[in-house]
């Protein structure tokens, strides 16, 4: 949508179904689209209107705004890119085996780090946990076995910055090595309270759509902090 990425229509394909939340900055709806409004199109539609029930107004209505603001979306896509790169760099600066990217295709918005086994993914997924740091722990494609995938979405529409990135892949490899402890849960409490409190005090470089909402009526030790989750 943002021109980041391929356009699955350039490639051959008709029909493209997909979700608008994870990194678009959307409800939870699914999207059905298609290059050309013929015959198969009408009966995907008929079909659609007989069996799927989720016609909540206010989130087509959301879906519509956020689709319809290319400018808005084009700016946050090339911003969360940008910084998932930097993040991937400062993780592995920190000793953190990143599983490493393709040079020869487009970026994408996730990280994924591989674990020794299930166990050792599932405990290194716990311990950032702990410290309300979200992440995936799954099962990895290509046969990499069980790792974790983040992302940084979220905290792009919070308003992180390139400067907050050293901090926050510090704070991640710290947890990764060493398990969680209350220095480190403090620690990511800290950053997670910067990065609000300049989200509060001004929305830098969030446009309107992608607003979230505020959490200054929570004390502070209550809100949850939403760094890293895919």
């Amino acid at each position: 949508m943002a021109g980041d990425h391929p356009n699955p229509f350039d490639m051959g394909f008709g029909i493209i179904v997909s979700s608008l939340h994870k990194n678009f900055p959307g409800p939870q709806k699914a999207l059905v689209g298609t290059k050309v409004a013929d015959r198969l199109w009408k009966a995907i539609l008929s079909g659609m209107s007989t069996y799927v029930s989720n016609m909540h107004v206010f989130n087509t209505y959301t879906a519509g705004l956020a689709l319809s603001r290319m400018d808005h979306l084009r700016t946050y896509s090339k911003m969360m890119l940008t910084l998932t790169m930097d993040f991937d760099k400062a993780l592995t600066a920190e000793g953190i085996e990143v599983v490493a990217r393709s040079h020869r295709s487009p970026p994408t918005h996730h990280i994924w780090i591989r674990g020794r086994d299930r166990n050792d993914a599932f405990a290194k997924y716990q311990a950032l946990e702990r410290c309300r740091i979200y992440v995936n722990f799954r099962l990895l494609p290509y046969d990499l076995g069980f790792g974790l995938r983040l992302g940084l979405h979220y905290a792009t529409r919070l308003g992180m910055t390139h400067n907050d990135v050293p901090e926050l892949a510090s704070i991640v490899a710290d947890i990764l090595r060493n398990s969680s402890s209350l220095r480190q849960r403090r620690r990511a409490r800290l950053f997670n309270h910067h990065l609000w409190e300049r989200f509060e005090a001004s929305h830098s470089g969030i446009p309107p759509m992608f607003e979230v909402p505020s959490t200054s009526f929570l004390p502070s030790d209550e809100r949850e902090e939403i760094l890293s989750s895919p």
